[in-house]
């Protein structure tokens, strides 16, 4: 999947209105010191670290603190925003965006919010417990001439979610955050993504996107699973299934979402500083739709790719496909043909594909010479 053009462009848009916010002081950025910009990168590292490692930064109100502003506005922002405009673009599509409503949930700054209103989107409310978070993100949607409106809501509480209904509602980063220790999270969770279905309109989404961690990312299966189980809810994307997920039977297994992106320059240079690559987008997410309304159907021969090329000692290539059929290997056998061949060498993460005519035996799926592999998006 090559990098989209018009996100990069979007992101260098939104890099200079994120840097009016983060760094209203210096007029440009190459003049910058180098102590400034180590000062920069050590808290780009250390909100990483809290995010990912202890964790004891998920769920708090970091942006409270001065120091953590501009770290998180030029690094994490354009991340999200990124991350969401990838998924709703491949995944939901401009069609189902224009025009729309959107609810936010957990919304932090607002960058999925923001980025589903670059879509086509034309009013979003965000929610979050944090009053200087939302009010990041309005400012923000003012520099861009956004609707943006704010709105406080504890989530994890009794009280009804903002008024009215929504053609999509965003959790970004949220769910993990929430009841993280409490044994019955999963359920939890269930109950509140229920709750929030019923602020969807017809033919509405529902989008889940959590890290790429190993436990965030099954515990996302495991609420998905929970999910079609008790019937509401079907999943859109990218399950092409509404049976449990196979990923669960096997320790280690997860599912993420990988994407190539054109980050701003300034990002870059301070990802190096900070000793973290993003040179590819990483993340975990689910699409729900109202089961009411239909479930997607595929054939038996469409499948999407769920690993990165997974190259043997022998030197041979697989890679790991899902389909109705559940979660089998795809090789190729010495007969395949050149235009197969080449196919599978260009197969990426998420990639959705047909396999035509191969032999598929104990979890395997091999092309020959009478197999016919097709990229379809």
């Amino acid at each position: 999947m090559t990098p989209d053009l018009v996100l990069a462009q979007s992101l260098v848009t939104w890099y200079s209105r994120l840097i009016k916010l983060a760094l209203p002081q210096h007029v440009s950025l190459k003049n910058m010191a180098q102590a400034e910009l180590m000062e920069l990168a050590l808290g780009i590292r250390h909100l990483s670290r809290g995010f990912t490692r202890q964790r004891e930064l998920a769920g708090r109100p970091y942006l409270r603190l001065q120091k953590n502003l501009a770290p998180y506005l030029l690094y994490f922002w354009p991340v999200s925003y990124a991350q969401t405009y990838l998924i709703l673009k491949g995944f939901v599509g401009r069609e189902h965006l224009k025009n729309a409503t959107i609810l936010d949930v957990g919304s932090g700054a607002g960058p999925s919010a923001l980025a589903a209103l670059e879509l086509g989107g034309r009013h979003a409310v965000i929610t979050d417990q944090s009053r200087a978070a939302t009010g990041l993100g309005l400012k923000l949607a003012q520099l861009a001439g956004k609707s943006i409106c704010p709105h406080f809501w504890d989530c994890t509480s009794a009280q009804e979610p903002p008024p009215g209904h929504f053609d999509l509602i965003i959790l970004s980063y949220t769910l993990n955050e929430l009841w993280k220790e409490h044994p019955h999270r999963i359920d939890l969770r269930r109950e509140l993504l229920e709750r929030l279905a019923k602020k969807l309109k017809n033919h509405g989404r529902l989008v889940v996107i959590e890290p790429a961690l190993r436990h965030t990312g099954r515990e996302l299966i495991a609420l998905r699973d929970s999910l079609l189980k008790q019937g509401l809810l079907a999943v859109i994307a990218p399950c092409l299934s509404q049976s449990p997920c196979p990923c669960l039977s096997l320790a280690e297994a997860s599912c993420q979402a990988e994407f190539d992106w054109n980050p701003p320059p300034f990002l870059t240079h301070l990802a190096h500083l900070a000793r973290l690559g993003k040179e590819r987008l990483v993340c975990s997410f689910q699409i729900f739709g109202r089961r009411e309304e239909g479930l997607p159907s595929f054939k038996n021969d469409t499948f999407r790719v769920v690993s990165e090329r997974l190259v043997a000692k022998s030197g041979r290539s697989r890679y790991l496909i899902c389909g109705p059929s559940g979660r089998i290997s795809l090789q190729l056998r010495q007969d395949a043909t050149p235009q197969t061949t080449s196919t599978f060498s260009r197969l990426k993460r998420y990639d959705l594909i047909r396999v035509i005519n191969a032999a598929i035996d104990d979890k395997r799926c091999s092309l020959s010479k009478e197999s016919f592999l097709k990229i379809i998006s």
